[in-house]
């Protein structure tokens, strides 16, 4: 907003936002300027709203709408986001989970990470393993960003490519195990990925000890795999 102002030969005096302003300006020529989400926007909207039915699906399709047009869309950063050193910290903090988890399994014998590398991309920081005790099927495990922003409950993911993963195989041995215990599981595009959840409130020891036990149970369910030749 800075720049567009600026460009347009406007002069303009920076104020201090409130929460949930991302920046105000007020510009000489007398119009205060502010920048926030819509989210904001149709949450201050749904605390006035009365009660009914027909209102609450109407915000809801504009909230849809909205969600929609901004899943690709940047968002302007706030300067505490920039300079916050928690968000740093904690991807470091689930990468150490992450990283001690599989070596533990590799330890205890359900994992194996023989010939595999770490991973990392635009959306993804990770590792690839394989079971065991599941034929050798294989994923990848770690930090997905984009399920996380997607589905939310967790920023650990299993995923089960066609090939490595061998996921029409896999899906119909994982998928109602998981459903009878609350785990979340989808399809994206060509993989079929499981949500890893995490303690809240807990120590690294306890977090990571959960961890093993849910990928542990994830391999004994593919050890069910039938055995190549």
């Amino acid at each position: 907003m800075n720049n567009r102002l600026h460009n347009a030969g406007l002069s303009f005096t920076k104020m201090k936002s409130s929460q949930g302003i991302y920046q105000t300006i007020k510009t000489d020529m007398g119009p205060i300027l502010s920048i926030t989400s819509w989210e904001k926007i149709l949450s201050a909207i749904q605390l006035e709203l009365p009660d009914e039915s027909k209102t609450m699906n109407d915000l809801q399709q504009l909230r849809a709408l909205c969600d929609a047009a901004n899943s690709d869309a940047f968002v302007p950063i706030s300067s505490s986001e920039l300079t916050d050193q928690r968000f740093p910290d904690f991807i470091l903090q689930l990468n150490s989970v992450v990283k001690r988890s599989v070596n533990l399994g590799v330890t205890e014998g359900f994992l194996s990470t023989d010939g595999l590398q770490a991973t990392s991309t635009w959306s993804r920081i990770g590792k690839y393993i394989s079971f065991p005790e599941g034929d050798g099927v294989g994923a990848r495990f770690g930090i997905h960003f984009k399920l996380w922003r997607e589905y939310g409950g967790t920023p650990l993911w299993l995923e089960f490519s066609t090939d490595f993963g061998r996921r029409h195989e896999v899906r119909p041995i994982l998928e109602p195990w998981a459903q009878e215990r609350d785990i979340f599981t989808s399809m994206e595009k060509n993989h079929f990925v499981i949500g890893v959840d995490l303690l809240a409130n807990e120590e690294k020891d306890t977090v990571v000890q959960d961890v093993v036990k849910k990928i542990k149970d994830i391999s004994d369910q593919l050890s069910k795999l039938e055995k190549k030749e």
